[in-house]
């Protein structure tokens, strides 16, 4: 799938139910509850993503959904952007669907003029860590966060260069 089978496209209402499944799958996965704030994008993500001025990007493989990654504005802090509801089907893992994904929403990030990508996370989905890592995102101080499961925040400045 690194060989151009993989398309990156931008989110329609019929990608909804497995922009919802896909997601939930991954949180109950690591024996997480669905909370109250992942079922307002997941239910919602028209609302609660894209009329917010975010993005929601779907990797297709072979023309059938196999991956999501959201991108919102942080609400109050003009030019940085949130990267959520980022998950890879586990058929389609190690095929550089993530990274492809990730760098989809580093170039809508610059063509809209962000500043900042910040991201929460939990340390026990170590591949992704990994991955943020190597592509240039440092751990930054912990601030609230509105998910029980999140251990850990992430950002990375649009101003430096994306590592591969």
């Amino acid at each position: 799938m690194k060989n151009g089978k993989v398309k990156i496209a931008p989110f329609e209402g019929r990608f909804q139910p497995f922009f919802k499944s896909l997601n939930e799958a991954w949180i109950r996965s690591y024996g997480w509850e669905i909370e109250a704030a992942d079922s307002k994008t997941l239910d919602y993500p028209q609302e609660n993503i894209i009329d917010r001025g975010g993005f929601i990007f779907i990797a297709l493989c072979e023309g059938e959904p196999a991956g999501t990654l959201a991108m919102f504005p942080l609400e109050g802090r003009n030019g940085e952007f949130e990267l959520a509801k980022f998950a890879v089907s586990p058929a389609a893992r190690k095929n550089g669907i993530g990274e492809s994904l990730m760098r989809a929403a580093f170039d809508k990030a610059r063509e809209v003029g962000a500043r900042r990508l910040y991201l929460e996370s939990n340390t026990r989905c170590e591949s992704a860590i990994r991955m943020y890592r190597r592509l240039g995102f440092r751990e930054i101080e912990a601030q609230h966060s509105e998910f029980e499961r999140c251990n850990i925040q992430m950002e990375f400045a649009i101003g430096q260069s994306l590592r591969s």
